[in-house]
């Protein structure tokens, strides 16, 4: 009996260690950069030139990731598939800077994505990083329709670190303001274009 106890407490020691070890298993990650081509805004007038809608909120919840493919013809005789991922992010919105929408959260689809344990990461964005409860600002535009919004770059979904400084802003990297003061420069940047037309 002694014996009989003593392997059930080593098979179930092995299968909690063997189910943890199973738990920790890195998931696997999947570059997509190069298959993506990125377009830069040098200023926010570029920019909210460029965008269907300019949204500041919170991140209310994110979606399941997902996979689209498409064709592109490259010759008359060749078509190339190309695989893109997504994740839709719902954000409540705080202030509409430009363009109309009329419910209170607008849901856009931000390249990169994890699907069954694999992460398929497009390092010029920062997707991965988003959580819920994330200020947000994001300059958005319908390219498919089939997709509904997304960002016109990487460097146009700006959130806050850990110290309230602003991740990937407008030129491409990190800067030293916050969100709130972005969102002044922009309604500034604004004001100013519709002074001139």
């Amino acid at each position: 009996m002694k014996k009989v106890k003593k392997l059930a407490m080593f098979l179930l020691v092995f299968l909690m260690v063997f189910s943890f070890v199973s738990c920790a298993k890195e998931k696997e990650v999947v570059i997509m950069d190069e298959t993506y081509s990125w377009g830069y805004y040098s200023s926010y007038k570029e920019a909210l030139n460029r965008a269907d809608i300019v949204v500041h909120g919170t991140v209310k919840n994110i979606g399941k990731g997902y996979k689209i493919e498409s064709e592109t013809q490259v010759t008359e005789s060749r078509v190339s598939t190309h695989t893109s991922c997504f994740t839709p992010i719902e954000i409540e919105v705080k202030e509409l800077i430009k363009g109309t929408y009329t419910t209170p959260t607008v849901i856009f689809h931000a390249l990169g994505a994890e699907i069954d344990n694999v992460i398929y990461d497009y390092r010029a964005t920062v997707t991965l990083d988003i959580k819920e409860g994330d200020e947000i600002l994001v300059f958005l535009r319908i390219r498919k329709p089939e997709i509904g919004y997304e960002a016109i770059s990487p460097g146009c979904v700006i959130i806050e670190d850990e110290k309230g400084r602003a991740v990937q802003n407008i030129k491409g990297g990190n800067t030293n303001e916050s969100i709130e003061t972005m969102v002044d420069n922009i309604k500034l940047a604004k004001s100013l274009m519709e002074k001139v037309n």
